[in-house]
C-alpha cells in the first residue's frame, strides 16, 4: 500500500494496526513522489491526505488534485482520502473525482482498508486500540 502524507509520523498508529494483517507500506510526502512510485511499483491501495503544507505540494487541496492524475484516473489503484472532518464534508466531490472512500475516523479507515484488501477481521475480532 502507498501512503501519501506530508506528515507520515502522524499515521504510524494506523500503520501499526494494519501491519498484523500483512499490509506493507511505502510512504511518500508529495504528489510528485506518489506518481513516481505508482509508475514504478504496483500497489493494491493508496491512502492520501488532502492538505500537504509540509511538502513540495504546499496546497490545502493537493490530495484532491492527486485524484485527477492519469496514473490514478486511468486504471490506478483505489484511493482512500484520510483527512480531517472537513474532508468528509467534501466526500461527494472527492468520490466523483475517484476516491473510493473518504474518512477522518481511524477505526473507519482500518475497517475500509481491510475490506478493500479482502482482509477484514472476523466479525468478533476487536481492533487493537
Amino acid at each position: 500500500m502507498l501512503w501519501v502524507d506530508d506528515r507520515p509520523a502522524n499515521n504510524e498508529f494506523e500503520r501499526k494496526l494494519l501491519r498484523p494483517h500483512g499490509i506493507v507500506f511505502d510512504s511518500v510526502v508529495s504528489t510528485a513522489e506518489a506518481i513516481e512510485q505508482l509508475v514504478n511499483e504496483t500497489y493494491d491501495l493508496v491512502i492520501t491526505d488532502l492538505g500537504r503544507q509540509g511538502s513540495s505540494d504546499r496546497s490545502a487541496s493537493a490530495g484532491a488534485a492527486f485524484l485527477d492524475q492519469p496514473v490514478i484516473r486511468d486504471g490506478g489503484p483505489p484511493v482512500i482520502v484520510y483527512a480531517g472532518t472537513w474532508a468528509v464534508a467534501q466526500r461527494a466531490a472527492l468520490v466523483r473525482r475517484g476516491a473510493v472512500d473518504v474518512m477522518a475516523n481511524r477505526e473507519a479507515l482500518i475497517q475500509s482498508v481491510l475490506a478493500i484488501l479482502g482482509r477484514a477481521p472476523d466479525a468478533g475480532e476487536e481492533l487493537e486500540r
